[in-house]
């Protein structure tokens, strides 16, 4: 291959990364962007990361004591299915 071609080629591969850095870039300051969003709303919410994974945990007990204590209000023939409750 000859220098020209040689140094076009180099030419295109510097730009094509130079394009890829760019790109990265943008997606990382959106990124920081949407880190500093999220983070500002959980402050909102009293919540901070290092107490994200209690949060959630407590949350989910919380929804499965709340489901319980709907499904005992509820008639236990409804709760069966049909052809399973009494027969009327």
């Amino acid at each position: 291959m000859n220098l020209e071609g040689e140094l076009a080629r180099l030419k295109g591969q510097l730009q094509n990364a130079r394009t890829l850095k760019d790109r990265a870039e943008g997606q990382l300051q959106a990124l920081e962007q949407e880190k500093k969003a999220i983070l500002a709303e959980m402050a909102a919410l009293g919540v901070s990361p290092e107490q994200l994974d209690g949060e959630v945990a407590r949350l989910e007990k919380e929804i499965a004591d709340l489901l319980g204590q709907a499904r005992a209000l509820i008639p236990r023939e409804l709760l069966a299915g049909p052809g399973q409750g009494s027969s009327r």
